[in-house]
């Protein structure tokens, strides 16, 4: 057989990946279709180089993998080969059931879930597993989060998060996880735990990772001139599809999706992907930051201050759209006219909700090793969130005159 191997970057450096045996899954059409879904979508509004797809993040999933795998095997012998493989098989699937755009699309309507949709697909793939040598029920277990052999691939120190995280720093030229290589030789699975070392060496390694999937998620996912066309985009979508459709259009790559939206008749739809396609976005007019982090907003529009309870309140999406009605018809100008976004799904990446074990006899939780660093990581979170009052652009400067001297908060809760 000829080798087939594809060549991605790893940390900024460039390694052949040899998928020769795993050729089945790779060319099946739903494997083909992740090349069609960016990473991080909108990310180039900001970062020209941002323009890499779940396809190549599924391939750098699947090599960390194997890498992770080998070690663990050579240095505890805790993993059989037929783990491995199983395992392998599991970081080339483990984002089949993305719809188009990713999460941009999946927050939109609630109650979507990717990972059951993988579950599904398994079952359509189910040969090209069998020709891989795969298992298909310790696939499913593992992408199902049932085998304690998925914290290799899906938890906060699992092969997709190690790979996203350095690659989409990469792409967006923000440099190199530090200390990568130190941390992938630092990672143990044994009695069903994972984990790292409890050396020196290795909470640095963890350290440094932990900062830089905060710096990721502060530099690009988090963003505001990500978060505005995000933004944008979603309401669109939910002006053109009912939730129940939902289901048809996850089938979909972000081209179909793109072109749906194009051909819509719907005018509110026609004038936001008007904007979209021509890089003129929704500008702000208002912040809300948490009480004693409204300082740190880099801005030239008022800054409202949250309490606590008030914050939680604008976490919530169906809290901001009905919020987004009721200004409107306050200002008397249409809906789709304004925005409030609430830093959406911010509370995922709160670590405390992720344990990071260190491995020796026992396992130990690194947030009761490293107290302040994961202080400093909750800290974070609350300096960052920010809810933003959109408006598009034409209508910048009425509205900000029309509200002039007025409390804006009061109107948003």
């Amino acid at each position: 057989m000829n080798k087939f191997t594809k060549t991605i970057p790893i940390n900024g450096i460039g390694v052949h990946v040899d998928l020769t045996a795993y050729k089945p899954i790779v060319e099946h059409p739903k494997f083909v279709r992740l090349g069609r879904i960016q990473q991080i979508p909108f990310g180039q509004t900001l970062y020209e180089g941002c323009v890499h797809t779940r396809r190549e993040h599924s391939i750098g999933c699947f090599y960390l993998t194997e890498r992770i795998c080998k070690h663990i095997q050579k240095e505890y012998g805790t993993l059989t080969d037929e783990d491995i493989n199983d395992l392998k098989i599991s970081a080339l699937l483990h984002d089949l059931g993305h719809a188009p755009f990713s999460h941009v699309v999946e927050n939109a309507f609630s109650g979507f879930s990717h990972d059951k949709k993988i579950l599904r697909f398994i079952e359509e793939i189910g040969e090209e597993i069998e020709k891989c040598h795969g298992r298909a029920e310790i696939v499913q277990s593992i992408l199902s989060r049932q085998s304690a052999l998925h914290y290799i691939i899906s938890s906060i120190l699992g092969a997709d998060k190690l790979d996203y995280v350095q690659r989409d720093l990469y792409h967006c030229g923000l440099g190199q996880v530090p200390q990568f290589e130190k941390l992938l030789d630092s990672l143990v699975f044994k009695n069903d735990k994972y984990g790292v070392l409890p050396t020196q060496d290795a909470g640095n390694a963890l350290v440094s990772f932990l900062k830089a999937w905060w710096d990721a998620h502060r530099q690009i996912y988090l963003h505001k001139e990500v978060e505005k066309p995000r933004a944008m985009f979603q309401k669109a979508l939910l002006y053109e599809f009912d939730p129940e459709d939902i289901e048809e259009i996850s089938e979909w790559d972000d081209f179909e999706l793109i072109a749906r939206l194009r051909s819509s008749e719907d005018k509110r739809v026609k004038k936001l992907m008007n904007y979209l396609e021509n890089n003129k976005y929704y500008k702000e007019i208002a912040v809300l930051k948490l009480d004693e982090y409204e300082q740190y907003e880099d801005s030239d529009v008022p800054v409202f201050t949250l309490t606590t309870s008030e914050m939680k309140k604008m976490k919530s999406t169906e809290y901001t759209r009905s919020k987004e009605k009721e200004l409107a018809r306050e200002l008397n100008i249409p809906e789709e006219s304004i925005i409030i976004t609430n830093s959406q799904d911010i509370e995922r990446l709160n670590p405390e909700k992720k344990a990071v074990n260190f491995i020796n006899h026992e396992p130990e939780e690194a947030s009761k090793i490293y107290p302040d660093f994961f202080s400093y990581l909750k800290e974070e979170m609350n300096r960052h969130f920010a809810v933003r009052l959109l408006v598009e652009p034409e209508r910048a400067d009425e509205l900000k005159s029309k509200l002039e001297g007025e409390n804006i908060k009061k109107l948003l809760i």
